[in-house]
């Protein structure tokens, strides 16, 4: 009997689990609305460039997330700097976007650099570029993001947002959105 309970209940926890993941994804895709999901191109980097006419002083483009987590996770890689970047547009920053081709690979052994990264800023015509980490040890995780100033490298400047279980990941993500707006801008 005690063996059938241990088996009942590690079968409800590995559902628990399954169904906080669902409520993640729903609150990406259908709880926290965006111009940019479904209209983006599959040619385009993480976030959506926005209306030409929108009269926007700093241009910003955000990187696909480093993933330190299980690969179930590797959305997350795409999905952090949509939200962040819907954030950030909100707050007044325009994204632009440049090429997926042109992007050096997430999760590869080594970093892009900060010259790739430099560069990738400048043919896309960024003001700021936005590179980061998601990573995850058990139920903590940490966003850890960089923000690369074209036009002043000692304007650049580093960020983080810490948590716990993945239902608190938004507002997190959220969060480090509210701390790089607040450098953007001078808040």
């Amino acid at each position: 009997m005690h063996t059938l309970f241990q088996r009942s209940s590690s079968s409800l926890i590995v559902a628990m689990q399954a169904s906080i993941r669902l409520i993640f994804i729903t609150l990406f895709l259908v709880g926290y609305p965006s111009p940019s999901i479904g209209a983006q191109s599959t040619d385009s980097a993480a976030g959506a460039a926005i209306d030409a006419g929108a009269d926007m002083d700093v241009r910003i483009l955000i990187l696909p997330f480093q993933i330190n987590a299980l690969s179930e996770s590797a959305y997350l890689s795409q999905q952090i700097p949509q939200v962040l970047g819907d954030y950030l547009r909100q707050e007044g920053a325009q994204l632009v976007e440049i090429p997926s081709s042109a992007i050096p690979p997430v999760n590869r052994a080594e970093d892009p650099t900060t010259a790739e990264i430099r560069r990738l800023g400048r043919s896309a015509g960024a003001d700021q570029v936005v590179g980061g980490s998601y990573t995850r040890i058990g139920d903590d995780f940490s966003l850890d993001a960089h923000v690369y100033d074209m036009a002043n490298p000692l304007g650049d400047a580093s960020f983080f947002a810490e948590g716990r279980g993945i239902e608190n990941l938004l507002g997190k993500v959220r969060e480090l959105g509210s701390q790089i707006s607040n450098h953007l801008f001078d808040r």
